[in-house]
């Protein structure tokens, strides 16, 4: 339990950060189920969602070693 308390700080940027990463990850993998595009736009589309996942990845982590006990 402390190890998600860690985590959930709202008060620091970093919180938001990977929030709003992980959140557009979330939601152009969604869209690009839901629209069915074509191969190069859904190519485009998941490189755009790793690119999400990777910054989530970082700002997480950032939250994790700023919240050490």
């Amino acid at each position: 339990m402390v190890r998600l308390r860690r985590l959930w700080r709202p008060d620091l940027p970093a919180f938001w950060m990977a929030l709003v990463f992980n959140g557009l990850s979330s939601l152009v993998t969604a869209l690009a189920h839901s629209m069915d595009p074509a191969s190069s736009l859904r190519l485009m589309l998941a490189g755009l969602a790793l690119v999400n996942v990777a910054a989530g990845a970082f700002w997480t982590h950032r939250l994790w070693l700023q919240t050490k006990p």
